[in-house]
């Protein structure tokens, strides 16, 4: 067989192989943007009586109805969490995205509305690690540009 038939039989090969495999209708968006600011804790149990501030990076890889999210969260300037979670969206018409996952604290659910973001735990139980219970504890963030 000479090398040119055989490549025109690969090639042939290779067509029929592509156009066999449908095209993948997922696709991947990602952000990541920065926590700054003080942390909103909500009916705490001890009071939580000082203003803690947040600084960190958030990142949110979405493919199709579930998300790929990083967080590294200081408070204070002190290490709080780092963690990556594969997280559930949800739809919400208003945001951007929304997700949601089961954490060591509570449930988490983040949502990015225009440029602002949010990751909120409600309710909230860090008495493990010996901190407060809460209704809910959110720390804000902004949308890299």
């Amino acid at each position: 067989m000479s090398v040119r038939r055989l490549s025109m039989m690969i090639s042939a090969a290779a067509l029929v192989v592509a156009a066999a495999v449908p095209a993948s209708a997922s696709t991947s968006v990602g952000y990541d943007g920065t926590f700054a600011g003080p942390a909103a804790y909500k009916a705490c149990k001890p009071r939580v009586a000082v203003t803690h501030l947040a600084s960190g990076t958030w990142g949110v890889n979405l493919h199709d109805e579930k998300a790929t999210a990083r967080f590294v969260i200081n408070v204070d300037g002190a290490p709080h969490v780092a963690f990556t979670a594969q997280m559930t969206t949800v739809a919400d018409p208003r945001a951007t995205f929304e997700a949601t996952v089961i954490t060591g604290a509570g449930p988490l659910v983040i949502k990015l509305v225009g440029n602002d973001f949010t990751y909120t735990i409600s309710p909230y139980d860090y008495t493990l690690w010996g901190g407060p219970t809460c209704s809910s504890v959110t720390y804000s963030g902004t949308l890299n540009p």
